[in-house]
């Protein structure tokens, strides 16, 4: 049994290159504790391979402003915790997507959207998981699914400090 924890996924930004089956990826995760106002954060690496229709080559982005979020809460094995300890470690991403491209039909700008489920630690089992779904930019059209290793670097977390009104001034 998976145990909902205070964190959720905030946000992302990704590049991404695929090429006929395989797609390589990097970027950052963004999450929050929404009981701590903790942020833990940290850059990561996909090497996937799946099946797709529409452009054999396509390069992708999104930035940490381009919609995206979490479909539930990240959910941790009992007696595991979703915290800095578990970083670097390696994971598990499923996804899939599709996307009308920026440059034919749609010359629109986050034309994509996709699916995907998210899985840290492999070694010897996942610690903790969560379902995201986010928009992106790709230069063509084309969509898919995959399943890919996910490679988490170190974490850093901070907590945000919010803008205090200044007495003096007014």
């Amino acid at each position: 049994m998976w145990n909902a924890s205070d964190w959720e996924y905030d946000t992302s930004n990704e590049d991404s290159v695929s090429i006929a089956l395989i797609t390589g990826a990097g970027g950052k995760l963004y999450f929050i504790n929404t009981e701590t106002d903790e942020h833990l954060d940290f850059t990561y690496s996909v090497l996937s391979v799946g099946a797709s229709k529409g452009s054999v080559f396509n390069i992708a982005k999104s930035l940490v402003s381009t919609p995206s979020g979490g479909i539930e809460k990240v959910r941790v094995r009992p007696n595991h915790s979703f915290d800095l300890h578990h970083f670097p470690c390696k994971g598990v991403v499923i996804s899939g997507g599709i996307t009308a491209g920026i440059f034919t039909p749609s010359f629109i700008d986050d034309s994509g959207a996709n699916v995907s489920f998210l899985g840290f630690g492999v070694d010897p089992l996942m610690f903790a998981w969560v379902p995201v779904w986010g928009r992106f930019s790709s230069i063509l059209p084309s969509g898919g699914v995959s399943i890919g290793m996910l490679q988490c670097n170190a974490a850093q977390s901070y907590k945000t400090v919010p803008d205090a009104l200044n007495a003096n001034v007014g």
